[in-house]
């Protein structure tokens, strides 16, 4: 009986999660209430009281599980950073454009984190995000420091630069596909884009 109850407790959690989720990423943050989630989610406010102290706990937990999902995929990448570092960065580049396009529950993610520019303002975890979108702090860097340090870069590129220039790239694939989906296949494009784009580094 107490195992039921705990699975059970388990699937409401989720379900406050993924019904907030929705809202904030159509409605956006501030506009919700937690009666709206608890509509959607069909549970009682108590019910989100006994799993989340208030609404910042609860995005707090939506980007807690995005992270843990972002830490498994660049797991590979960090696997194969010294022996292919360009090979690493295009693979998990590729991978992550796979990830929001199959996976809706992380495109609401980044619905929220790219278009909710008051939370953004507001919420420095949002910022955060937004910044390492695709992976650690430094992660790009370090592949770029590994090709330039194999010769497959000049010694005058710009490993900063070039970083920056590949996140403004990448993201701005991504937020072009969240605001209108049906224009491109975001996967199969986007990895497409990307390879051109890397095999044209350094662009400075």
């Amino acid at each position: 009986m107490a195992r039921k109850t705990k699975i059970e407790a388990l699937i409401t959690r989720q379900r406050i999660l993924n019904a907030a989720l929705e809202i904030f990423s159509s409605k956006g943050f501030t506009s919700t209430s937690l009666s709206d989630i608890s509509t959607l989610a069909n549970v009682t406010r108590g019910a989100i009281y006994w799993h989340f102290e208030n609404k910042d706990d609860i995005l707090h937990e939506i980007f807690c599980d995005f992270e843990v999902m972002k830490s498994e995929h660049i797991k590979p990448f960090h696997v194969m950073l010294n022996t292919n570092p360009l090979i690493a960065l295009k693979e998990a580049l590729i991978k992550t454009l796979d990830i929001i396009y199959h996976d809706k529950k992380q495109a609401k993610i980044m619905s929220l984190i790219f278009f909710d520019r008051e939370l953004a303002y507001k919420n420095n975890s949002v910022r955060n995000i937004r910044k390492n979108i695709l992976f650690n702090d430094g992660d790009i860097e370090s592949a770029l420091t590994k090709c330039k340090e194999s010769g497959i870069y000049q010694e005058s590129f710009d490993i900063q630069k070039n970083a920056t220039m590949i996140r403004i790239f990448v993201i701005g694939i991504i937020e072009c596909w969240l605001t209108e989906p049906d224009k491109f296949n975001l996967f199969q494009d986007g990895e497409k884009a990307i390879a051109r784009f890397l095999d044209t580094t350094p662009i400075i």
